[in-house]
Formats: structure tokens, C-alpha cells, sequence
């Protein structure tokens, strides 16, 4: 992912998934995280995403999973907002937030299931999701 000009325009990257063995049958598991971005950017990753809102304005966004993989979902702030996401996995939900590195513009990654993906490259995202008993 790559920031074009000043407009904070996130280049398409393929985030890379971890081949490992997964069980016939995994419960559900969701987690919710906040993410507010500190400029106009395009968010893309795999997840739905449930409501995105500033000043407690929302929208809603839904982006059906009918099979494990890599599932695309797609919203652009055009303002500094708070971006809430749930997430959705028919297995267990590991590690909710870890920067890949400690470099200052480190993207973040979701683990989502078995799949690792770049949630955003925003530092200013916060170790916030947690695991929900809610299934969706």
C-alpha cells in the first residue's frame, strides 16, 4: 500500500494469508474495532463492515461471506472519520490488532480466522476489538 499525493489514496495490495489447516466445523466469532483516520483514504480489506459514522452519523454497509477466503470490502472516508468494523470469521478471531513493524507509517494487520490482512495504515488505529458472543 502506497499513499499517492496528499490525498491519502491507499494503492490496491493483496494482503498475504498464512496457509494453515483449518477444522471441518469452527464456531463463529466476531470482534469489533474503531480505526479513525486522520485523512481522505480509501479503506479496503476483508471483513464486513457493519456501520461507519462521524458525530454519530451512520451508514451502513453490508458484504455477504458464502465461503472461507478473501472476501473484499470496500468504503472511502472523504473526511476525518471514525471507521467501526465488525468482524466476521467462522473461526476463532486470534489476535485483533498488531502493527507489522515499528516503523512510524506501519500498516496494521486484523487476524481474521487463519487469514492476516492490512486493516489500515493509519497509526493512529487503537488495540480496541475484542471478541463478542454476538454471531452474525
Amino acid at each position: 500500500w502506497t499513499r499517492r499525493g496528499g490525498t491519502g489514496t491507499l494503492a490496491k495490495a493483496t494482503p498475504k494469508a498464512t496457509p494453515t489447516a483449518m477444522p471441518t466445523t469452527t464456531p463463529k466469532a466476531t470482534s469489533t474495532a474503531t480505526c479513525k483516520t486522520t485523512s481522505t483514504a480509501t479503506h479496503k480489506a476483508t471483513h464486513k463492515i457493519m456501520s461507519v459514522g462521524m458525530h454519530k452519523a451512520t451508514h451502513k454497509f453490508t458484504h455477504k461471506v458464502t465461503s472461507m477466503g478473501m472476501h473484499k470490502a470496500t468504503f472511502t472516508a472523504t473526511t476525518p472519520a471514525t471507521i467501526t468494523v465488525m468482524l466476521t470469521a467462522s473461526a476463532t478471531c486470534h489476535r485483533a490488532w498488531a502493527p507489522r513493524s515499528r516503523t512510524p507509517q506501519a500498516p496494521w494487520w486484523v487476524w481474521l480466522g487463519h487469514q492476516r490482512m492490512r486493516f489500515c495504515t493509519q497509526p493512529v488505529c487503537r488495540m480496541s476489538a475484542g471478541r463478542s458472543a454476538t454471531s452474525s
